[in-house]
């Protein structure tokens, strides 16, 4: 049997937990061990459920918390059960996990169980910026998998060093340190039944990175619940869908595509020739303070000297520099270098390649705008 255990976390949802196993029943298993993690509620039938639940793939354990945690305390008391697995795989009750994700759960953690640069694994995949919300897709290579400075909640791996490290640092209190944090972060503005931004924090602050799948294992349903007020589906992702046992191909950090805390690949610092203690890189448009930086890569429109700019043309979006594309949309600028510049860009050419000019199309049409939506394809097709 593989010392690696599948914790479900509940509380007050039975709809929600049956959901979870029942994808669990649907996965690529023989034999693994299964938590169920319920914190208290005004109610028992929670409790009731997971008894009768049955788990043909060995071990079973029901945890029935005494008193109510909370999300954060709930969360974090689930590192305990480190001292007994070599790697917990943390579900909470609105996730739902395709067939491979215990393969891809162990294969990872073998891979990276020594690496100290790797804070923990992820199931899902994000398609957008957790901050500014906007598309987001990862530069694709021959891996099935790449490196991101964000801490993942949607279904995860907790490797027993990884997580012992972080869990010393949060207990010698730097989580208070939040607002020391340099630059924007949207996630220190989370409430304190927040355990993730934590996890984000000692990234950001340790220098370390979660592993991501290209296509996730995991997606989040959204259900009403502590952090959200009414059901959601805008979180949703495609899972990848094999009942097979599967080859994974892993890089060794950081020998594959590396993004930082603000979705940002950090390769392009190489790639310019600039180093990340003189250069800023804002693709995503993440409203970053420049500081005392010389360079700075954006979309946006500013006055300073540009050194080399590039078309808005491929996707992603840092494919446009890789590729040396010249053109309009992507600037480099020198920051001590004001300059009045003329841009041959507007603001409508940079939404419609973010957001792909026939999703526009298809949103304008199905909401019965036609005279619009004929009015945009007349200019296209012109």
């Amino acid at each position: 049997m593989n010392n690696i255990a599948i914790v479900a976390v509940a509380y007050n949802r039975v709809s929600s937990l049956n959901r979870l196993l029942n994808s669990l029943l649907k996965a690529n298993l023989t034999e693994a061990p299964l938590i169920i993690s319920i914190d208290k509620s005004d109610t028992n039938i929670v409790e009731e459920f997971a008894d009768t639940f049955t788990w043909p793939y060995g071990e079973k354990t029901v945890i029935k918390h005494e008193t109510n945690l909370g999300l954060r305390s709930h969360i974090l008391s689930i590192g305990q059960l480190l001292n007994k697995y070599e790697a917990v795989i943390v579900l909470e009750d609105d996730i739902v996990v395709s067939p491979g994700f215990y393969d891809y759960a162990i294969a990872a953690n073998s891979f990276y169980k020594n690496d100290e640069n790797i804070a923990g694994i992820s199931l899902y995949n994000y398609q957008f910026n957790y901050q500014t919300f906007e598309p987001f897709t990862p530069l694709k290579t021959e891996y099935d998998t790449y490196f991101m400075q964000i801490a993942m909640s949607w279904g995860q791996v907790w490797m027993r060093e990884s997580w012992n490290r972080f869990y010393k640092w949060y207990k010698n209190e730097s989580y208070l340190q939040l607002k020391d944090i340099d630059d924007i972060y949207c996630f220190k503005e989370w409430g304190e039944k927040s355990w993730l931004k934590y996890h984000i924090a000692y990234c950001i602050k340790e220098n370390k990175y979660f592993v991501y799948p290209y296509t996730s294992y995991s997606t989040n349903c959204a259900d009403k619940g502590t952090h959200i007020a009414s059901n959601l589906f805008v979180f949703q992702t495609p899972l990848k869908w094999s009942k097979k046992e599967m080859d994974f191909r892993f890089p060794t950090f950081p020998n594959a595509t590396v993004y930082d805390s603000y979705n940002e690949n950090i390769n392009l610092y190489e790639i310019l020739g600039v180093t990340s203690s003189n250069t800023i890189l804002d693709l995503a448009d993440n409203k970053k303070k420049y500081g005392d930086k010389r360079y700075l890569l954006t979309t946006k429109l500013l006055n300073y000297k540009i050194l080399k700019s590039f078309a808005l043309e491929y996707h992603p979006i840092e494919m446009n520099v890789i590729m040396n594309d010249e053109g309009e949309g992507i600037y480099l600028y020198d920051l001590k270098q004001p300059k009045q510049n003329k841009f041959k860009i507007n603001t409508t050419a940079l939404i419609s390649y973010k957001y792909r000019i026939h999703s526009i199309l298809s949103v304008l049409h199905k909401i019965g705008f036609k005279a619009v939506f004929t009015l945009i394809l007349k200019k296209l097709i012109k």
